[in-house]
């Protein structure tokens, strides 16, 4: 099974990927879930396609921004459902969600990853801390690595990528907070202090949590997520 895919995955996307199959299970996944969009979804063009986004602002001044991805099964509606958009909002910061390529209302496309995530924050959102579970790891590492100037923090949670990630040689990575379930049976816990120490990041393992931290100890999540955005301000 790929490093990305959990077992919900293989429930949602009706594939069983085998070691040998692993190309046509991420193309199945890209696919995402049937998941409502959330109520307040607009489209936006990005480059040459119209991406659906979700922006939610504060009462007041924002101190900053937070753009949610999303993993391989899931759509952006993922972090109104768990209300973790509304937590960031609530404490002062403007949250955005997208529709990757291919999931929601989002068309596919064959943009390069890293270059749609480039463009999505010069069109929609400067500067954020970038939230990244799973299969989204295809579009914000190989931009973290290069370019991490234009994040403002990070938070990889079990991403796809990890085990191969590493800086650009001269540069520095932004401000990081890896997440990860410490009952992942996707992706091995005992790796994520390497990649942790890769981007000099502070760790915070959740007790009791799967593939989906956010999803499976949703509270636990808010607290770390919460936590790490007011050590940015």
């Amino acid at each position: 099974m790929p490093g990305w895919l959990n077992r919900r995955d293989v429930l949602r996307i009706g594939v069983v990927v085998g070691a040998g199959v692993a190309g046509a299970g991420v193309a199945a996944a890209l696919r995402g879930s049937g998941e409502d969009s959330l109520p307040d979804a607009t489209m936006i063009r990005v480059g040459t396609i119209d991406v659906s986004v979700v922006d939610r602002s504060p009462g007041g001044p924002a101190k900053g921004s937070v753009l949610f991805l999303h993993g391989g099964s899931y759509t952006s509606a993922v972090w109104g459902r768990t209300g973790l958009l509304d937590d960031v909002t609530d404490a002062g910061w403007r949250g955005v969600a997208v529709d990757l390529p291919g999931h929601g209302d989002t068309p596919s496309s064959d943009v390069d990853p890293a270059r749609f995530l480039e463009q999505l924050m010069s069109v929609v959102v400067s500067n954020p801390v970038v939230v990244s579970p799973s299969a989204s790891g295809r579009y914000s590492l190989p931009l973290v690595s290069r370019s991490p100037h234009l994040l403002r923090g990070f938070v990889p949670v079990a991403p796809v990528g990890m085990d191969s990630f590493k800086m650009v040689s001269g540069k520095e990575p932004p401000p990081s907070l890896v997440v990860w379930g410490t009952d992942d049976e996707v992706v091995d816990p005992d790796l994520q202090p390497a990649f942790a120490e890769r981007l000099a990041a502070t760790e915070a393992p959740i007790a009791g949590a799967g593939h989906a931290p956010y999803e499976d100890r949703t509270a636990a999540f808010r607290r770390v997520l919460l936590n790490f955005l007011k050590t940015l301000g």
